[in-house]
């Protein structure tokens, strides 16, 4: 990790605290630089669903959403930039926490208080699978909470169906088959899982959050509390583990 990124990642991190956010713990500045956080025996949300198929998918997808919905709704706004399965780690109880701020940016209120951190151009950045098509489409194209909001819809589509953002497309041709209007989800029947009539709205949200049109995909705070719905609330063993993980970052040389 390079002295910028470095310096970007962990500005954003360190101020950051809630239970689906994985903690900024230390940096280390020696020889090799580095960020420290928790170490996640599960792994991340793909080895996890792989190793434990029976796990509570949509608690899984819930606890994404909230993690991401905290990001939008601090002031100023956090947006993540680069969510993947790869970005989001699973707890000793089962939790989801969304790590890695590598492409993350904050927006201001005041457009010309813009501080992207050097992440608006997306070129050479993230995975194509799980990018909104704006910013592979649109030369001028910045991350934002609508292009988060479609990288969630990709996201929650893999922890529920086990099945990743057009899986009958090759990497290198789904920016064409972006450019046709093409969904991550190609027929609902295809995917077992999403099938049945008990999960329509799950279906229903996903369809949102890849709507074409940016500003007509709901926020996260929307999906949020509609995923809520569905869910248990949180445990309190959950709650005080999330309060004992969580210390004031360290800094190592």
């Amino acid at each position: 990790m390079d002295a910028q990124r470095l310096e970007r990642e962990s500005h954003i991190w360190m101020t950051l605290n809630h239970c689906n956010i994985a903690p900024l713990l230390g940096v280390v500045i020696s020889d090799e630089l580095g960020l420290i956080s928790p170490w996640y025996r599960n792994g991340n949300v793909r080895d996890y669903i792989y190793q434990h198929p029976e796990a509570d998918r949509i608690k899984l997808v819930s606890d994404v959403a909230c993690g991401l919905a905290y990001l939008h709704n601090r002031t100023p706004s956090v947006v993540h930039g680069d969510l993947k399965n790869d970005n989001v780690l699973i707890t000793e109880t089962g939790c989801a926490v969304i790590i890695d701020f590598g492409l993350s940016s904050i927006i201001e209120d005041d457009p010309t208080l813009n501080a992207s951190f050097g992440t608006a151009s997306v070129q050479g950045a993230g995975n194509t699978r799980w990018m909104a098509p704006e910013l592979l489409m649109e030369e001028d194209a910045t991350r934002s909470p609508s292009t988060d909001v479609y990288s969630f819809g990709c996201v929650a589509l893999y922890i529920y169906t086990e099945e990743i953002p057009f899986k009958d497309i090759s990497d290198h041709k789904i920016p064409f088959t972006m450019s046709r209007g093409r969904k991550p989800l190609k027929e609902r029947d295809d995917y077992h899982r999403l099938s049945a009539s008990s999960i329509e709205w799950l279906y229903d949200i996903l369809v949102s959050c890849w709507d074409l049109k940016p500003s007509l995909r709901p926020s996260m705070a929307t999906i949020e509390k509609e995923i809520k719905r569905h869910v248990p609330k949180r445990t309190s063993q959950e709650i005080i583990q999330y309060q004992q993980i969580y210390s004031t970052p360290a800094f190592f040389e």
